[in-house]
């Protein structure tokens, strides 16, 4: 009985140490997790105001604006790399008035024989120009200034000069009088024939222009590279004196006056005591800037007509007009076929305002009197 109570308390002391050490190598739980951050109180959420982000306004990729070149002006249809027409028209008293002048983007006025004036009118884009004319004929200067813009030379007829200079300086002519090019793109209009005379009746359109002349094979845009210097602004009023009204003397028969108009922005012309009106529309012309340039002006000796020379290249001094203002300019100019450059007196270019443009071409006798205000 001592033996079984012995065999019995061992056992118990076995259980008891084996319980004792599964205790004793069991390892604690221990948690990875950091212990958690203290939680902000809670705030209402109507309380609560989501900071504005400001976000980037829409940028919308807009394409470059298309510039006429001759005018600064955006236009629909880019006509940059195309040749202008330079148009050679009548301005004597009887011919008036010019049909298609309100769409021309430069127009030149020069004496010619017996104290008149003749015109130049450059159009960058002719197609909307309607009836042109009515047409006249060629002198060496008025195709110098068609050469300044490397425009193709719309004219009828011409003086001997003339004509040699179309031939020697490689000018691209459309004469309706003696041509072989584009002569059906003319017509004679049947009431200037009566009322105004043979001389005065030579007509063409942007209608017929379109269907005899742009067919012909001739040079019809710029060569590579060639690049109209001209700057344009809205901004370019000079800082002169006042000029609300001048008139630029040819001759002390034939005076052109401006009148600057606020509301239109611009000089409205007037020729003859009258305004300078297209024969399309009847509206008068009027222009952004007008320019006097003074410059060398003879008779040539011994011409039977009387027929003159006009210095269009060199130096010389003259006027700008532009916003109600004038200031003294200086141009110069270094070949025929070049470029007109015009300067302040301060020796910086002078940048046209947005628009067209009245050059007149004054003689060293002639004058630009500016009205008193």
């Amino acid at each position: 009985m001592k033996q079984i109570l012995c065999f019995v308390l061992s056992l118990l002391l076995v259980f008891t140490v084996s319980a004792c050490q599964t205790e004793t190598v069991r390892e604690p739980t221990v948690s990875l997790e950091p212990d958690p951050l203290p939680t902000a109180p809670q705030v209402p959420a109507a309380s609560v105001e989501e900071p504005e982000i400001p976000t980037e306004p829409d940028v919308e990729e807009t394409e470059p604006a298309i510039i006429n070149p001759l005018t600064g002006e955006e236009v629909s249809e880019d006509c940059s790399a195309q040749r202008p027409y330079a148009i050679v028209l009548n301005n004597l008293e009887a011919a008036l008035p010019q049909c298609g002048v309100s769409q021309a983007d430069i127009i030149y006025e020069s004496l010619a024989e017996g104290g008149i004036t003749r015109m130049v009118a450059i159009f960058q884009d002719i197609s909307q120009a309607g009836i042109l004319g009515s047409i006249r004929s060629a002198r060496p200067y008025l195709i110098e200034y068609a050469l300044a813009y490397d425009a193709i030379f719309v004219h009828a007829g011409g003086s001997p000069q003339a004509y040699s200079d179309i031939a020697t300086k490689g000018v691209t002519a459309i004469d309706g009088v003696n041509g072989v090019l584009g002569t059906q793109a003319y017509y004679r209009d049947p009431d200037r024939m009566q009322n105004a005379g043979y001389e005065h009746s030579l007509f063409s359109s942007s209608d017929l222009f379109a269907q005899y002349i742009e067919p012909l094979d001739i040079r019809h845009e710029h060569e590579d590279g060639y690049h109209y210097t001209q700057q344009f602004s809205d901004e370019a009023t000079p800082d002169g004196q006042s000029a609300s009204q001048f008139q630029a003397c040819f001759t002390p028969s034939k005076a052109t006056t401006f009148q600057y108009d606020p509301q239109e922005g611009g000089y409205l012309v007037y020729e003859y005591g009258e305004p300078y009106l297209d024969g399309n529309t009847q509206e008068q012309v009027c222009v952004t800037n007008v320019l006097c340039l003074f410059t060398d002006v003879a008779q040539i000796a011994n011409d039977s007509s009387g027929r003159l020379t006009t210095r269009t290249t060199g130096t010389g001094t003259g006027y700008f007009a532009c916003g109600g203002k004038v200031t003294e300019i200086q141009w110069s100019r270094e070949d025929s076929n070049d470029q007109f450059t015009y300067t302040l007196p301060d020796g910086s270019s002078l940048v046209l305002g947005r628009g067209t443009s009245y050059i007149c071409v004054l003689p060293m006798s002639g004058s630009v009197e500016f009205a008193e205000t």
